[in-house]
């Protein structure tokens, strides 16, 4: 017996597939999965995911595509790619979002369990953190590893390399001045110092700042840009390490697994099953089945456009 769905339910990928199905009029008892299928099942497979995929790529702009990132900044480095600044779903930058705060200086003893100082941190117990150095971490911690809070008080914590683990022993001998970031973007100390970040269209961004004796000035970056590969340009050029805060918005992606769930909020899932609806019919060269299923994507796309279009503003949002 084919499974019965509602307006609104969860929907994954099998569901998805089979609710399709029932959709279509296709016979047969439902699928127990979306692997080994062949002929019209595997069509049917292949129809909802494409489905997804091209509703996705309908807009680069979906608020449920819209995610943030927290990057750290290295002396004298300009730009950073998506995948620098730690991402594997890129899709566009939003480019209006960008702000940054200098990573505060930290003092770190050489101890059993070594100790991280910093006034007022503001931390709990579990926040990740990152270290960058002009020179020497002590033996026991690396510069760009992450590290997790443990026994904080005000001004001090030890650091574990996993949530509520043991705390690390720092040894040997240490040197420079080092730097740290957090996760924390809520109550963490070092945000005090957070400014906004304009955005500078890409020819003026390098007429500014990579132009002659411009190219030597090193100092805090006020302005983001997009280069033509979809780096992100920072000026002035970066003098020691901040933390780049900003948000994307994230490339289409596939179902897979069966129990895939589509980003898509759940309200709008059968918007995926009416548009496989359409593929069927003229497959089948069904023209009911074709008329329904646009007038129902119709219906829903209507609903998602109006709930999850990003709002226009003067500037644009996307580079």
């Amino acid at each position: 017996m084919a499974c019965q769905y509602h307006v609104g339910a969860r929907l994954n990928f099998l569901q998805l597939v089979n609710r399709a199905r029932l959709n279509c009029g296709i016979s047969g008892s439902d699928l127990i999965g979306v692997t080994g299928q062949t002929g019209e099942s595997l069509r049917v497979i292949s129809w909802v995911n494409e489905s997804w995929l091209d509703l996705q790529a309908q807009r680069q702009d979906w608020l449920w595509l819209r995610k943030s990132i927290a990057f750290q900044t290295v002396a004298n480095q300009y730009a950073y790619t998506p995948a620098q600044a730690g991402l594997s779903d890129f899709g566009a930058w939003d480019r209006d979002t960008f702000r940054n705060y200098q990573n505060p200086i930290v003092t770190v003893s050489i101890a059993s369990p070594g100790v991280v100082t910093y006034a007022a941190h503001l931390l709990s117990t579990g926040d990740s953190i990152i270290f960058a150095t002009t020179s020497a971490l002590p033996t026991g911690l690396s510069v760009g590893l992450v590290y997790y809070v443990v026994n904080p008080t005000t001004d001090t914590f030890q650091l574990s390399t996993t949530v509520g683990g043991t705390a690390i022993a720092t040894t040997g001998a240490q040197s420079g001045a080092h730097t740290m970031t957090s996760s924390n973007t809520t109550t963490f100390a070092g945000m005090r110092s957070e400014i906004f970040m304009g955005y500078t269209a890409y020819d003026d961004w390098r007429n500014a700042y990579l132009y002659g004796a411009l190219r030597t000035i090193k100092t805090r970056p006020n302005e983001i840009s997009i280069t033509p590969l979809k780096a992100l340009a920072l000026g002035p050029i970066p003098d020691a390490g901040y933390t780049i805060i900003g948000d994307y918005f994230s490339a289409p992606s596939e179902l897979v697994l069966a129990t895939d769930i589509p980003a898509l909020p759940v309200k709008y899932h059968l918007a995926i099953v009416y548009k496989a609806m359409v593929a069927y019919g003229l497959y089948e060269a069904a023209t009911e089945v074709v008329q329904r299923g646009q007038m129902e994507l119709d219906k829903w796309m209507r609903r998602i456009n109006a709930d999850q279009m990003t709002e226009i503003t003067a500037g644009g949002a996307l580079a």
